[in-house]
């Protein structure tokens, strides 16, 4: 009886979940005060520093819902809600995924910019002949 109630107590969780979790298929555009961003480095503490496709390197802060949830990394792209009361700062709102990424290319709402951006490993410097 006791192992019946703990299952269904973890079916219950898991369910809860999975419902939180569900990605929603919805491609999110860039409206006022809002601006395309790519993450450049993470700084810690829930905070990382971008370049907006405007042309300025911000500190951004993951905003609350997106701290457990969303694992935002470097070389990743965001979309970033300005502040109006400081232009140095803003807010991650959401993360693209590489398909949405690809998306946002054929709409054209990625600047040109974005396409020197891309994903690349640093190169190894070591030569292991000399070994």
């Amino acid at each position: 009886m006791f192992f019946l109630c703990i299952n269904k107590l973890v079916r219950l969780q898991f369910e809860m979940y999975r419902r939180k979790t569900k990605p929603d298929n919805i491609l999110h555009f860039a409206d006022y005060c809002q601006e395309y961003a790519y993450v450049m480095r993470m700084l810690g503490n829930c905070r990382c520093e971008v370049y907006c496709f405007d042309g300025i390197k911000r500190l951004a802060h993951i905003r609350g819902k997106m701290k457990n949830t969303v694992w935002v990394n470097a070389l990743d792209y965001v979309l970033v809600g300005l502040r109006e009361f400081q232009d140095e700062k803003c807010d991650i709102i959401h993360k693209y995924s590489d398909e949405e990424v690809r998306s946002l290319k054929c709409y054209n709402e990625l600047p040109q910019m974005a396409d020197t951006l891309q994903k690349t490993e640093e190169e190894c410097n070591f030569d292991f002949d000399d070994i």
